[in-house]
């Protein structure tokens, strides 16, 4: 079955922000690395991004035209092209038209449109945008790995990325990779009636940079 994978940058108090600190502004190795952790690595695996309307929006009106200003760099492209050959799966209520390709309109309870997608041949889906289409899967558990990023600051203020759930959820720690910066990105997977083992052996998948 198709899994449903969400990407996130957030601070370490959990804002759904992109702070400045000292390196922020940096697009070097590090940053490449770092976007290939959290994007590139999964091209090959994922052909749907679902978005809420207002995070389609924003990627409608930057992508398409991404990598083209001189100095930009080149995953800038290559995300671009992502973005292109993706089906744009958007949730909202009153969107009628969309002039990106390949977008597809979604209506109706988050869950009933989730389970469809996940029964239609395909490849993973990535949540991406704003924290309100991810707290709708989150509540509703259908997220199956988390893919985030932490930026080594506390803002102390700003739109939380998390929210109140009615009953805990497990997830598993499958790997952890510290940058230059400070950031840290933390990859879980959802325990769905799979038994935690206890070990306190480090994930498998785990690596320092």
């Amino acid at each position: 079955m198709r899994k449903i994978q969400l990407h996130r940058y957030l601070s370490l108090d959990g804002r759904a922000e992109f702070p400045q600190y000292p390196g922020w502004d940096d697009l070097g190795p590090e940053a490449r690395r770092n976007f290939a952790e959290m994007w590139s690595d999964h091209y090959a695996a994922t052909d749907t991004i679902i978005l809420g309307r207002r995070a389609y929006e924003g990627a409608a009106a930057f992508w398409p035209y991404a990598n083209r200003k001189p100095g930009e760099p080149r995953f800038f492209l290559d995300h671009r092209r992502f973005m292109d050959r993706c089906v744009k799966a958007v949730f909202s209520h009153d969107m009628t038209q969309a002039n990106w390709e390949k977008t597809r309109i979604l209506k109706g309870d988050v869950g009933t449109a989730v389970s469809q997608l996940r029964r239609e041949p395909g490849k993973n889906m990535i949540v991406m945008g704003g924290p309100s289409i991810a707290q709708a899967f989150m509540k509703r558990g259908l997220i199956d790995e988390y893919f985030l990023t932490v930026y080594p600051t506390l803002l102390g203020e700003g739109k939380p990325f998390f929210c109140d759930l009615s009953e805990a959820q497990t997830l598993r720690l499958v790997g952890i990779n510290r940058y230059k910066f400070g950031e840290v990105v933390l990859t879980y997977e959802t325990l769905r009636g799979k038994a935690v083992d206890g070990s306190a052996e480090s994930p498998s998948t785990s690596r320092n940079r």
